[in-house]
Formats: structure tokens, C-alpha cells, sequence
């Protein structure tokens, strides 16, 4: 680029006129997403935690997204069920597994 001290005036870059054009035509082509493909995307946008907000390894609580947790805090039927899921990963995690079929998760649709 020119300075103004060299009397050259500086250079301009500008896009063409039609390139904001071309873009959004490029993003009407995008293939829609598959069911899966948005179940994912909401599963990634939750807020994942244990019960007591600590880490996992600490405590041996269970993850879960954080409406689950208070929701089942809620009750004393939930809470009792939090409670067994823990019990149950922490006897796995106590065996050296890594994953623990808790069953907080069982019966939701996928």
C-alpha cells in the first residue's frame, strides 16, 4: 500500500458487489440436519453437572444435564433415585470401570 508520504494515494479493498449475494446463496444449499444430527446439538447446549455441582471424581456422583438433577431433587422419589444411581457408580468406578449403568438415564426416549 501507498503512504501519503510517497504521494501515491493508499489502495482500497473492497468485495465485489454480488459476493454478500453468492454467500447467502451458499447457505440456502446446506444440506438440512437429520434428526440425530439436532439431538445432538440440543444434547451438547445442556448444562451437564453432578448433584452436589463437584467434580465427579471427587464425589462419585453421576452427570447429568442440571433440569434432570433438580428435577429429580425435587421429589423424594427422585432423590431416592439419585441416590441409587450414585451408589451404583460408585461401586463401578470402585471395580475400575470407567462407564456405570446407573439407570438415571433408562426410559428416556433417544
Amino acid at each position: 500500500m501507498g503512504s501519503l508520504a510517497s504521494g501515491q494515494p493508499e489502495k482500497r479493498r473492497c468485495w465485489p458487489s454480488n459476493t454478500k449475494q453468492k454467500v447467502a446463496g451458499i447457505k440456502n444449499k446446506l444440506p438440512m440436519k437429520t434428526a440425530s444430527q439436532k439431538s445432538l446439538d440440543r444434547w451438547t447446549k445442556q448444562k451437564w453437572r453432578t448433584p452436589s455441582g463437584k467434580k465427579s471424581g471427587e464425589t462419585g456422583e453421576v452427570y447429568a444435564p442440571s433440569r434432570a438433577i433438580e428435577k429429580l431433587k425435587s421429589t423424594k422419589k427422585g432423590a431416592t433415585k439419585l441416590a441409587e444411581a450414585n451408589k451404583k457408580k460408585r461401586k463401578a468406578t470402585a471395580k475400575g470401570e470407567q462407564y456405570a449403568r446407573h439407570g438415571l438415564h433408562k426410559g428416556k426416549k433417544r
